[in-house]
């Protein structure tokens, strides 16, 4: 997958933001909103689609922000531990990315370095 880390680190702070987003009561629509957003935002990180990793984490970074700010309401449990799950499995992704890519250019030097030539 070539997906650049400024997206995938974008990714990755609305996932943030969705995990403290769901522990202020909110809305159940709003939450659903949130929880299907998390999913397309799954579906560009598993396709490597940078921009559509990005459009849909602007969506989750908006929605966590409209979530966290909303006046208190009941929240049906189950609502909330969904989005938590969702948002928990997409960091895991992004994880797993980010340290690929950190691999990646640690082979890369790690050649460089053993085919350099003493001056």
């Amino acid at each position: 997958m070539t997906v650049g880390i400024v997206p995938i680190q974008r990714a990755y702070a609305a996932t943030m933001d969705a995990m403290r987003a769901v522990r202020h009561d909110g809305e159940p629509r709003l939450m659903e909103d949130l929880r299907q957003a998390l999913l397309r935002q799954r579906e560009a990180i598993e396709r490597g689609d940078s921009s559509s990793m990005v459009a849909s984490s602007d969506v989750v970074s908006r929605m966590s922000a409209a979530l966290a700010g909303a006046r208190p309401l009941a929240v049906r449990a189950a609502t909330a531990v969904a989005v938590a799950s969702e948002a928990a499995v997409n960091q895991r992704l992004l994880r797993h990315e980010l340290e690929e890519g950190d691999a990646y250019v640690q082979r890369l030097f790690a050649t460089g370095a053993a085919t350099k030539r003493p001056a």
